[in-house]
């Protein structure tokens, strides 16, 4: 069994990406909102919806839950939000251009439903690593696990890198994760589900991964 934790993925680390960040209005400052209206916050990347009528100048990011509801993650952060019922969609094409602030040398891909998938891994300018799978992960939303074989590159520590997802109805989640250089990452499985109380499947960091491997050994085969 091996176990990662997701990398916490903030401004700092996600630095493009193809889907747009306008499931609502921005919330502003200016704008009364009425009972059941929703925004987002560009700010926390959530959706809220107002908890009651006449609602002016209250931050729904830090609202304390007097004025607004937090729903979920924007689409476009859903993939990092850890739901597998919130995933991020988009038509034909999903890219996410990451620059990792710690040392990461493995990507996990779950929830994943496309056609082709294209992982390329920078060095400042030089490309390192550029590869892409077909059929990767087809449904998992109707499986438990599915099997992935391994592969790797031959650098253990790479900066900048893009995940694009192609020719699928695009929806995944994707979780970075630093590990130590080499570690075997087979697929694992655990099987549980948290219901939260807005009635969405909570995936635990732990529940189902699909890495593929970053390492600094050759690439196994």
């Amino acid at each position: 069994m091996n176990i990662i934790e997701p990398m916490v993925i903030t401004d700092a680390e996600l630095t493009a990406s193809n889907i747009p960040e306008n499931d609502y209005g921005d919330w502003s400052a200016v704008t009364t909102y009425g009972l059941g209206v929703k925004c987002i916050s560009t700010t926390s990347h959530r959706i809220y919806e107002s908890a009651q009528a006449g609602n002016l100048g209250n931050s729904p990011s830090t609202d304390d839950g007097t004025w607004w509801i937090e729903l979920k993650a924007t689409n476009k952060w859903s993939a990092f939000d850890n739901r597998r019922s919130n995933p991020a969609t988009n038509d034909d094409e999903i890219t996410y251009s990451i620059t990792p602030t710690q040392d990461c040398d493995a990507i996990a891909l779950f929830g994943l439903t496309a056609g082709t998938v294209r992982i390329e891994v920078y060095d400042g300018a030089i490309s390192i690593y550029d590869q892409t799978f077909v059929a990767l992960i087809q449904s998992l939303s109707r499986r438990h696990h599915a099997k992935c074989r391994p592969i790797c590159c031959r650098v253990a520590r790479a900066t900048p890198g893009r995940i694009r997802a192609m020719r699928g109805s695009g929806q995944m989640l994707l979780w970075l994760q630093s590990t130590g250089a080499s570690a075997p990452m087979p697929a694992s499985n655990l099987s549980r589900k948290f219901w939260n109380p807005q009635g969405r499947v909570d995936l635990p960091n732990h529940s189902i991964f699909y890495p593929l491997k970053l390492g600094a050994n050759p690439c196994l085969q």
